[in-house]
């Protein structure tokens, strides 16, 4: 194979309109960002990557950011993508805090790999399954919205639903859960703490949801994200399969929570582990039984196309939390994948297949 090296990386950041305040209980989000980077190698390729970091969930501030773009730019400029697992090491050992953007770095290297070799990524990473279900967020919001909310994608025909609450309220949050699962009542429910529960506060609540007779698929997250004793005692609770989401943002971070007691279900996500990190994720998951679901920041069409060819290729994945082009009013590329309802079908174009559009979103 000749060489592809990487000859020169640009960066720009761009907004993204909702459709409507995207509202959990870590707080309220009326627009996304995305940090877009464009590769050009030897022989004329352009690539794209892309990252949406969550200070709270990688502790990456703005400021860490644009060193960390700036830094590992200068890093990769000359390596062979068809070493992309050398290079990611590489950028694993020197740059270990900077999560987002080594995501970011490694969409844009894969992205060029798969040119190079004229294959669509998700064919790269196995050809598992052709096509993926993604469900919809019921963010925190009045009842009569989340009803509304529930009604529309039952009518649509969407299975999955996740619905965020807030632990500090357990009264409001049983209500917004009676509430979506009377409005759908067919749907698959996923319901997302965020870090809003004590761990005996959780297990509590959990006891009313089975009181009230209460399904759901998952609960994610109840505790703080370094509470992985509390999170393996909430787990081991056993009426409901219970998700590690901020707990696990490296290998070694699920690692531990497996040889504490470990969770029913890992939520991977490429802004927290990257690709080459999601890969190792599921290697022990699948070692440890325990099922994974694949999930996003609000993220542009760049990241979202990543993680379809993931979900696609290695067939991984027991649910898809990638409804991020449900949420944007606006996006700034297309290409990579087809979304029909909440049906995700990869793209054939060789690499990730997406490209920028001109003029949708402007810069800032």
């Amino acid at each position: 194979m000749s060489r592809t090296a990487i000859e020169s990386i640009s960066t720009t950041t761009r907004y993204m309109p909702l459709k409507a305040p995207f509202v959990t209980a870590r707080g309220r989000t009326d627009r996304a960002r995305s940090f877009v980077i464009e590769l050009k190698t030897t022989g004329g390729l352009t690539a794209y990557g892309a990252l949406t970091p969550a200070e709270y969930v990688t502790h990456e501030s703005d400021e860490d950011v644009a060193k960390s773009l700036a830094a590992i730019a200068e890093a990769v400029k000359g390596a062979d993508v068809s070493d992309y697992e050398a290079l990611f090491a590489m950028l694993a050992a020197e740059f270990p805090a900077a999560h987002a953007v080594r995501a970011g770095f490694e969409i844009a290297v894969m992205d060029a790999y798969g040119q190079s070799v004229g294959q669509p990524l998700w064919r790269v990473w196995g050809g598992k399954k052709p096509v993926v279900r993604t469900d919809l967020t019921v963010p925190i919001n009045t009842l009569d919205e989340a009803r509304t909310i529930a009604r529309d994608a039952a009518a649509l025909g969407i299975q999955d639903l996740k619905i965020k609450i807030d632990g500090t309220d357990p009264r409001t949050a049983l209500a917004r859960i009676k509430a979506v699962s009377e409005a759908a009542p067919k749907a698959t429910l996923l319901v997302d703490a965020n870090q809003s529960f004590t761990a005996d506060g959780a297990i509590a609540f959990l006891d009313i949801c089975r009181a009230n007779s209460l399904e759901m698929a998952l609960f994610e997250q109840p505790v703080k994200a370094a509470d992985i004793a509390g999170l393996v005692k909430v787990a081991a609770y056993g009426e409901y399969p219970v998700g590690a989401d901020e707990a696990v943002v490296t290998p070694a971070d699920c690692r531990a929570i497996l040889d504490t007691g470990g969770v029913q279900i890992v939520n991977i996500k490429l802004m927290k582990s990257g690709i080459s990190g999601a890969l190792e994720i599921i290697r022990m998951c699948q070692a440890a039984d325990v099922m994974l679901m694949l999930g996003c920041m609000i993220e542009s069409h760049v990241g979202i196309a990543a993680s379809v060819h993931l979900a696609c290729g290695t067939g991984a994945f027991s649910y898809l939390d990638l409804d991020a082009p449900l949420l944007l009013a606006g996006d700034i590329a297309g290409g990579g994948f087809t979304l029909d309802v909440d049906r995700f079908t990869p793209g054939e174009r060789p690499g990730l297949g997406a490209r920028l559009l001109s003029g949708q979103v402007a810069e800032a």
